[in-house]
């Protein structure tokens, strides 16, 4: 439902709609399947699954009527849509770790890419996550570049070191339990592999 650089929109956007948010119960049906078949750990592939706050909700309200204690969930939440409330459903629903997309922790850089989050955002999610008992999975990327009135700008060494130090304190301060890194990497489709070809960046080839 975003519009950040480095999506892949050939992908998430061939066609509309953009967002698919099927049956929670139809959901459940699903869960409960394979928890039939032996399968006691689940990752829910939502890309953003707290795109929708009451769809979300909803789905770990189903998924918490099946009552198997024995069975742990996981999936990807955006960090500035993170309330006591979803997390209580989360927690309920035996949700044991969340992946967030912090990408990095410069506000100049997350407006740049498109991400539309702050690093508030992502601290007030890990603490409303790790105070519902839930682990904290943190995503970020390095090295991010995008455009503004036809001016290339570039995530730069300092804003980069900023990041980890970000994450340090986090990790310090028990927020973040794990850590997920790359370099920023365009991909076909992207707004971010355009700009990539435009500056000549991508071998030509590839």
């Amino acid at each position: 439902p975003f519009d950040c650089i480095f999506c892949s929109n050939p992908v998430w956007k061939l066609n509309k709609p953009w967002i698919r948010m099927r049956k929670p119960e139809s959901i459940s049906e699903e869960i409960e399947y394979l928890y039939q078949k032996g399968v006691r750990d689940i990752y829910l592939r939502a890309d953003e699954l707290n795109c929708d706050l009451g769809w979300a909700i909803g789905v770990c309200q189903e998924i918490t009527k099946l009552d198997h204690k024995d069975l742990f969930l996981s999936t990807n939440l955006r960090v500035d849509q993170v309330p006591e409330e979803l997390a209580k459903a989360l927690k309920d629903a035996n949700f044991w770790v969340v992946f967030l997309g912090v990408e990095s922790a410069n506000d100049r850089v997350l407006k740049g890419v498109g991400k539309m989050i702050t690093a508030d955002n992502a601290i007030n999610a890990f603490r409303t996550l790790k105070k519902a008992g839930i682990m904290v999975n943190a995503n970020i990327m390095l090295y991010n570049l995008w455009e503004e009135n036809e001016r290339l700008c570039y995530e730069t060494f300092q804003e980069v070191e900023n990041t980890f130090k970000f994450i340090k304190d986090c990790v310090n301060a028990n927020l973040i339990d794990y850590l997920a890194w790359s370099i920023t990497t365009p991909y076909p489709g992207s707004q971010l592999w355009g700009l990539n070809k435009k500056y000549n960046f991508i071998r030509k080839d590839r």
